[in-house]
């Protein structure tokens, strides 16, 4: 079984829309749908329990120890993650699934939710980055927003990690458990909201250089405003 773990603050806005991309999978099987709420004041929790099968509540945790909470939590032996704010295409679970027949972690390409060119550039340097390294240089990370991997291997290693990005470091260190690869037929959409008041270069320095400083295991703090930043805390 798949189980599919997002963690949420304040996300009203989009949550509903996320969940119900997740809903309506073309996929036969069975899986399951877990919320992280991490202290929510709005109506998330409320909007949450119309669709997850399982909604967990710690104000108190970290974004990377919600997301290890929830695969702790989880039944399946696979685990797919994305984010509150991301929309997933209908074969999402599906291609996951064919990602992992050789692999323990696949990820996807993330596109914009808004329709500008500044965003449509930014995610497609970000998604050949992510593909080359991958596939080309053997260099493994991962974007926490449109990933799945088997649950044992991310428990042996601790799963994400309290270093920025955390989702590159998880992905770095599961390379050490087996294969990791690059599926481009799954598909998640994603809002840019925390993009739209930095300048492109620094976006481009978060979303890229970050991840090759860990090619030679340089880490840097985590910086929870870049995950959880003032749009959440409203």
């Amino acid at each position: 079984m798949i189980s599919i773990v997002i963690p949420a603050l304040n996300e009203e806005e989009y949550i509903g829309d996320c969940l119900k991309s997740l809903t309506n999978q073309k996929y036969s099987k069975n899986y399951e749908i877990i919320v992280m709420d991490n202290g929510s004041e709005d109506k998330t929790r409320k909007i949450a329990k119309e669709y997850c099968d399982k909604l967990f509540v710690d104000p108190d945790l970290e974004l990377y120890q919600l997301r290890n909470k929830g695969i702790k939590e989880a039944e399946g032996d696979i685990i797919a993650q994305t984010d509150a704010d991301c929309i997933v295409s209908k074969n999402w679970l599906k291609e996951a699934e064919n990602g992992l027949k050789d692999s323990v972690l696949v990820t996807g390409p993330i596109m914009p939710l808004e329709d500008t060119i500044t965003y449509e550039i930014l995610l497609w340097l970000f998604n050949t980055f992510l593909r080359v390294s991958m596939n080309v240089f053997k260099f493994s990370h991962t974007s926490a927003g449109n990933c799945a991997f088997y649950r044992d291997p991310a428990l042996s290693i601790g799963g994400f990690k309290d270093s920025f990005p955390s989702d590159g470091k998880f992905g770095v260190e599961m390379r050490n458990c087996g294969k990791l690869s690059y599926n481009p037929n799954m598909e998640v959409h994603t809002s840019m909201r925390r993009y739209k008041n930095q300048s492109f270069s620094k976006t481009i320095y978060e979303l890229a250089i970050s991840h090759l400083k860990l090619r030679w295991g340089e880490e840097q703090a985590f910086e929870k405003s870049f995950y959880w930043n003032e749009v959440e805390r409203r």
